[in-house]
């Protein structure tokens, strides 16, 4: 026998407390265009991107943190 789903209404309401057509829009990052909770600024103030776009990387293991050494 199958699995019963909710409707999505009721699964709606069960999750965020309100109707679909009542849920207001989450912030949305102006670079990948997701919904994101966090956006990442440089030092001029820019928008960058957010926690899912930008990516973390150890600046040891980055070549282009050493300018000079010939990783270009």
């Amino acid at each position: 026998m199958g699995l019963i789903h909710d409707d999505p209404i009721v699964s709606s309401l069960i999750c965020t407390g309100s109707p679909p057509w009542d849920r207001q829009p989450g912030p949305i990052c102006p670079i990948c265009l997701a919904e994101c909770e966090t956006v990442y600024r440089d030092a001029s103030g820019q928008i960058v991107g957010c926690e899912d776009c930008i990516t973390n990387h150890n600046a040891l293991e980055t070549p282009e943190c050493f300018p000079g050494k010939g990783f270009e």
